[in-house]
């Protein structure tokens, strides 16, 4: 685990500044890319109605879950032997939603997927795939036709997994942070619809970036 010392934190408060991709799919589409079920694991749907059945069932419940289920969450987690391993959270239209200093307004039949993650020991497994394809799932039965995501231009692993679940890259968010309070521009890859000159600036240097990254 990384530690972050007081000073680190407080300097993120007092400024920081994140790159991201927006990726965005359909459910339809997300919901044909899964892997075979796994007998290793079983999947557990998560929503305000057996919020506290599962916290009390499961010894590592995340805290962000739960907050999540207040505004009307639902989640999709994968269990072995009573252990969350893998896990994914989506908000459903219609709302406002905000993530990284950015509003996303979602209409009836949108949802915003976040807080994807897996155990170490897990990874490289298809459990993640395996989660987010039962969430599209759960997710089309309600009603719920396209969703969107945001994935850090660095985090490479996510980048594959969404791309391998049918996301494609829409365009590209730069958050910052500045004492506490967060700005945001959202650029739509391909510059057709950027209106400034500092957009395309920063557009490029994103994608430079991830370049740079990737090789």
């Amino acid at each position: 685990m990384v530690t972050i010392s007081y000073w680190q934190r407080l300097l993120r408060w007092l400024t920081h500044e994140d790159a991201s991709y927006l990726f965005a799919t359909t459910t339809e589409r997300m919901r044909q890319t899964g892997p075979a079920p796994s007998p290793q694991y079983r999947m557990v749907l998560c929503t305000t109605q057996n919020l506290a059945e599962m916290q009390h069932a499961l010894e590592n419940f995340p805290p962000v879950i739960a907050e999540g289920m207040a505004h009307g969450d639902l989640a999709i987690l994968a269990v072995a032997e009573g252990h969350i391993i893998a896990r994914a959270s989506a908000v459903l239209g219609p709302q406002r939603y905000q993530a990284f200093g950015h509003e996303f307004t979602l209409g009836e039949t949108e949802a915003y997927i976040e807080n994807v993650e897996t155990e170490t020991a897990w990874r490289e497994q298809g459990v993640a795939h395996a989660v987010i394809t039962r969430l599209a799932d759960e997710l089309h039965a309600r009603g719920m036709r396209d969703v969107c995501l945001l994935v850090h231009i660095k985090n490479t692993p996510s980048i594959h997994l969404f791309e391998r679940c049918g996301c494609t890259r829409r365009g590209v968010l730069i958050s910052r942070r500045v004492f506490g309070h967060w700005q945001s521009q959202l650029a739509v890859l391909g510059g057709l619809l950027l209106a400034t000159t500092q957009f395309r600036a920063l557009l490029y240097w994103t994608r430079l970036s991830a370049f740079i990254l990737e090789n």
